[in-house]
C-alpha cells in the first residue's frame, strides 16, 4: 500500500494553552468550551480535567472532582512533552486539587518556566450549585492568587472572595477590585454581566473593567490603572459557558504575546460574536417549543429553564444568515 502522506508539507507553529478545569458532559462550558474558543482563535489547547460533571442546558446535576493523584498525573505528563504558552485555570473542586495546582505552578516558577495564568475563580454554577469548597476557595485566596496572571471573577465571585456583599455601583466595584487585587494577582477583569445594563444611545450596555499596576515614569511608584471595556448586551438566553469562553479567550490572546488590555478587548470581541450567533444553534431544551426564532418555555422533566451553548465557530461555520460581527468591545 502506497505511503499516503503528503510529503509537501508546511509545518505550523501554534502557541499550547492548557485548560486545567471541569469536563461539561453538554460542551457547553468547562474544559470543552476551552477546546473550541482555543480552535476558534487559532489556538491549540491540552486539557487536564479536575471533575467530570453531569450536566446539560437545564443545570449541573452532578460533579464528581478527580483525585489529587489524577490531576498530578496529567500535569506531569503535559508538562514534561508540551511546552505551555499560557494556562487557563477553571473548575477545581476541593482543596486537594488546588492545592496540587498550587505546587505545580510553584515548581514551574521555581524552574524559570513561567507563563501567563488566567484564572477564572468558579464557585458557583449559574444554577446555584457549589463547585468549590471553603478550603478550596481560602488556598485559592492565599496562595493561587500571588501566582496569577488576570483574575475574571464576575460580582458574585468579587464579592464572594472578598466575604463582601455584590458590589452593584462603579465606585464600589473599583473599591473591591482593588482590595482583591492587594491579595496578590498581577490584574483582574471584573466581569459586569450581573450588573443593571445602561442604556447608551438606546442600546443596552454591560460594562467590565480592568483593573492592573502600571509604573509612573516620573515617580517610578507603582499606581493602579482601570480601563473600562463597554459591550452591547446581547439578548439571548444560549449563555451557558460565557466565562469560560471570556477567561479562554484571553488565555488564547496571551499564548500569542498579545499584551493584556489588546487580549482582553480581542476575547471580548469574540465572545459577543458568540453569543450574537448563539441562537442559530439548536442544542438541548427537550421540552421547549421551537416558534419562528424564539423559544417557547414550557415544563420540563428538570423543571428549568434551557440555556443553550455559545456559537464559538460562527467565525468558521457557513450560515444561512449573513451578519456582519460588531464592534462590541471597545477600551
Amino acid at each position: 500500500m502506497p505511503n499516503t502522506r503528503s510529503t509537501d508539507v508546511t509545518l505550523q507553529h501554534s502557541p499550547v494553552v492548557l485548560s486545567i478545569a471541569g469536563s461539561d458532559s453538554s460542551a457547553g462550558a468547562g474544559l470543552q468550551a476551552d477546546l473550541k474558543t482555543c480552535a476558534a482563535l487559532g489556538v491549540y489547547a491540552c486539557t487536564a480535567v479536575t471533575a467530570i460533571t453531569a450536566q446539560n442546558t437545564l443545570g449541573v446535576q452532578q460533579s464528581w472532582p478527580v483525585s489529587a493523584e489524577q490531576l498530578s498525573a496529567q500535569l506531569a505528563s503535559i508538562d514534561s512533552d508540551i511546552d505551555i504558552a499560557a494556562i487557563k485555570v477553571g473548575m477545581l473542586g476541593n482543596a486537594s486539587l488546588v492545592r496540587v495546582l498550587i505546587d505545580w505552578l510553584k515548581a514551574r516558577r521555581a524552574a524559570g518556566r513561567e507563563c501567563p495564568l488566567v484564572v477564572d475563580p468558579v464557585l458557583l454554577s449559574s444554577s446555584g450549585r457549589m463547585l468549590l469548597c471553603e478550603a478550596g476557595k481560602q488556598l485559592l485566596i492565599q496562595e493561587l492568587l500571588p501566582l496569577t496572571s488576570v483574575l475574571t471573577p464576575n460580582l458574585p465571585e468579587l464579592a464572594a472572595l472578598l466575604g463582601a456583599s455584590e458590589a452593584k455601583a462603579d465606585e464600589s466595584i473599583h473599591d473591591q477590585a482593588e482590595a482583591l487585587l492587594r491579595l496578590g494577582p498581577a490584574a483582574i477583569l471584573v466581569k459586569g454581566g450581573h450588573c443593571e445594563s445602561l442604556n447608551v444611545d438606546g442600546a443596552l450596555v454591560c460594562v467590565d473593567w480592568l483593573l492592573s499596576q502600571k509604573h509612573d515614569p516620573q515617580t517610578a511608584a507603582a499606581v493602579n490603572v482601570f480601563e473600562r471595556f463597554s459591550s452591547e448586551r446581547i439578548d439571548t438566553q444560549n449563555n451557558h459557558g460565557t466565562g469560560c469562553t471570556l477567561a479562554s479567550a484571553i488565555a488564547a490572546c496571551l499564548a500569542y504575546q498579545v499584551p493584556l488590555g489588546d487580549a482582553v478587548a480581542e476575547a471580548k470581541k469574540f465572545l459577543s460574536g458568540a453569543l450574537f450567533h448563539a441562537d442559530q444553534l439548536m442544542v438541548g431544551g427537550l421540552g421547549l417549543s421551537p416558534v419562528g426564532n424564539s423559544l417557547i418555555h414550557t415544563k420540563t422533566n428538570a423543571g428549568g429553564i434551557k440555556h443553550g451553548p455559545l456559537h464559538h465557530f460562527y467565525r468558521q461555520w457557513p450560515s444561512e444568515v449573513v451578519a456582519e460581527e460588531k464592534p462590541l468591545a471597545s477600551k
